[in-house]
């Protein structure tokens, strides 16, 4: 069964191997946590982390390429990642950044979906919540 909220991450160098790396726990507590789209007309959120580094950059920092593919049942957006917002973080800082990028991705894949009422909004952004408070939680232990 795909995850619900799929996190994949594009980088832009060797370097960001460090930001692909964080967010694998994240993507597995969000699939702990987020056990329904509460939308009928999705079955994925399909985020990508678009990280620059030295050989590649995606642009500005935000989310980018909001997509809605109904035939498909996927929602896609692209969170822009350049390389002045992650390369300075410690590694607790960086799993805040990206947990702060995912669930403003998801929120914005949710107001999409709300344009057309396709969305239970505030039951997807709690079970992204928790499923983000386990990440940070699991942070403290490590």
């Amino acid at each position: 069964m795909p995850q619900i909220v799929s996190i994949g991450c594009e980088g832009g160098g060797p370097e960001t191997k460090v930001v692909c790396q964080a967010k694998v726990p994240l993507a597995h507590a969000l699939e702990r946590t987020v056990t329904s789209t509460y939308s009928p007309a999705v079955s994925e959120y399909a985020l990508v982390l678009r990280v620059s580094g030295s050989i590649q950059t995606y642009g500005a920092e935000g989310l980018a390429n909001l997509r809605l593919y109904k035939s498909r049942q996927v929602i896609t957006v692209d969170i822009q990642i350049p390389e002045h917002a992650w390369k300075s973080l410690s590694a607790s800082k960086l799993r805040e950044y990206i947990a702060h990028q995912v669930f403003s991705a998801v929120e914005a894949c949710a107001a999409r979906l709300a344009r057309e009422s396709l969305v239970q909004r505030e039951p997807l952004l709690s079970a992204v919540r928790n499923g983000i408070s386990q990440y940070l939680g699991s942070n403290r232990d490590a």
